[in-house]
């Protein structure tokens, strides 16, 4: 089951590498439009001394109404500015480095020896450059303190604060990525069939 080389169709933009960071900016940009609210509950909560009260689809739901009520919609995308260029960031990356590194790696065959599922591979070192780049965005997030202020008081220590579980959770990205290129030679073979 061969899958079709999606580097021989045409490119949208001057280089699929760059079709594919913009269609991870823009997955990554739609995903924090419809989840910033969860995701400022998430980091509240985490930070939090106690749990939510009335379990955690009460709590949920109360959070949220009691921001609203309190801030308003504004209040619900909180972070919204830094929540975006991270995560807009990461995916754009992400998809950037995934795409050129698998279409180098379909040039080097001895990667195939060591990583017979090349997808691991390719997931595992992008995800690695991804962390460690987009890390300090994530540490202005999360402690909802300026770039400025976290540099000047710690550094860059300070900015690369949590790098090495960053780099710890790239491995999640692996059986997501094998799923997706298993999914999408179903598909082009599927579509192969038809035609």
């Amino acid at each position: 089951m061969s899958t079709p080389n999606p580097f021989s169709q045409p490119s949208f933009l001057p280089t699929h590498a760059i079709d594919y960071a913009f269609a991870g900016i823009g997955a990554g940009t739609v995903a924090v439009l419809c989840m910033n609210p969860l995701d400022l509950l998430k980091v509240k909560f985490q930070v939090s001394t106690r749990g939510p009260e009335g379990g955690i689809g009460r709590g949920i739901w109360r959070a949220l109404r009691d921001i609203h009520a309190s801030e308003g919609w504004r209040g619900l995308y909180r972070g919204l500015s830094s929540n975006v260029a991270g995560n807009a960031g990461s995916w754009g990356l992400y998809f950037l480095f995934y795409n050129q590194l698998k279409r180098r790696a379909t040039r080097v065959r001895i990667l195939f020896f060591f990583f017979p599922q090349p997808p691991t591979f390719l997931t595992l070192s992008q995800g690695a450059v991804t962390a460690i780049l987009t890390n300090p965005i994530w540490v202005v997030y999360v402690l909802w303190s300026g770039f400025r202020a976290i540099f000047s008081d710690e550094g860059w220590a300070g900015l690369y604060r949590g790098t090495s579980l960053a780099l710890v959770g790239v491995s999640n990205g692996a059986p997501q990525f094998m799923a997706y290129e298993k999914m999408k030679s179903w598909a082009f073979e599927r579509k192969r069939r038809r035609v």
